[in-house]
Parts: C-alpha cells; structure tokens; sequence
C-alpha cells in the first residue's frame, strides 16, 4: 500500500486523516469500501466513519452510492486517473476548488444552500464544504441561525465602504 499512499499524497488534499488515507487506499486495491469495512480496516467508531466518508465525498474524492446503509463508496474520477501514465507524468493533480461555482450560483441573492446546490449541479455535501471555507475565508455570510441543513440560507459578503466611498 505504499505506492498507493504515496500517489494519494499527489492530490494535494489538506488534512486528511491516516483513516481517510486508509479507506482511499483500499478502493485503489480494488476492495469494496462501506462504512462497516472502513470501521473494521481503520478502527474508528461509526460517527466518526460516517463522517470521514462524507468529507472524502465532499472534497470529491469518493463517489457514494446507494443511501444509508446500503451505501458503498468507489473512488471519483480524479482518484482513479492516479495509477495511469497520464498521472504519473505530472507530480500533483489539481484539487477541486469550487469557490468560483459557489460565488456565482450565489450572485446578489441570499439563497438557501439547496438552491445553490441546484444552481451548481454539485452534491450537497459539496456544497456544504464550500460555503464553510468561504465562509472561514469571510466571503460568504452565514443568515441562518445554524449552518445545518439544506435549508440555512447564504449571500456573498459586501466589501465595506470605506471612507472615501462614503463622501461620494
């Protein structure tokens, strides 16, 4: 699995965890990831899996499939063009940046991150994911009370005037 962890290091991905490193290497040698073989391969309890395996969904390194707990998750994309030539002849793949899709989907409007996530075509999960860096990166506002759901509502952050704007 060597091999395998030193190519998933190419995608350039922040903090991953040694279990997400984990589960991403075993679909890569053609196992069968679900929650319950990612809880037995790496030892972390359910919440924790259900959550690792839904940030490797949001950063769109895993593909689910199925719902609940007939879930399996295969590798997207990006993770599996890793073993070709192709890959091999660059050092790093780029990383999914979904900041520009997400600013754009938002325009002027306050939105819900169920509209947005209509608006971009993207998982919700994604979605998810994104609004929370931008918001950390203090470009998007948060109008809900909570972030949780589908329903909390976003709009992009206005620069403030400055003092020179305002004597206009």
């Amino acid at each position: 699995m060597n091999g395998v962890t030193t190519s998933i290091a190419a995608l350039d991905e922040p903090d991953l965890t040694d279990s997400q490193v984990t589960g991403l290497a075993l679909l890569r040698d053609g196992e069968i990831l679900t929650n319950p073989a990612y809880r037995n391969a790496t030892g972390v309890d359910s919440r924790l899996a259900t959550a690792e395996l839904g940030d490797l969904v949001a950063r769109e390194l895993l593909h689910q499939v199925g719902e609940r707990r007939w879930s399996r998750y295969v590798l997207s994309p990006r993770v599996e063009q890793l073993g070709t030539s192709e890959a091999k002849t660059t050092r790093r793949l780029s990383r999914a940046d979904r900041r520009r899709e997400i600013l754009e989907a938002l325009g002027i409007e306050t939105l819900r991150r169920i509209e947005i996530q209509e608006r971009t075509g993207l998982p919700d999960k994604t979605v998810a994911r994104w609004l929370n860096v931008l918001r950390k990166e203090q470009a998007v506002d948060l109008i809900s009370d909570t972030a949780s759901g589908r329903d909390a509502r976003y709009r992009r952050r206005t620069e403030s005037p400055t003092l020179f704007d305002e004597q206009r």
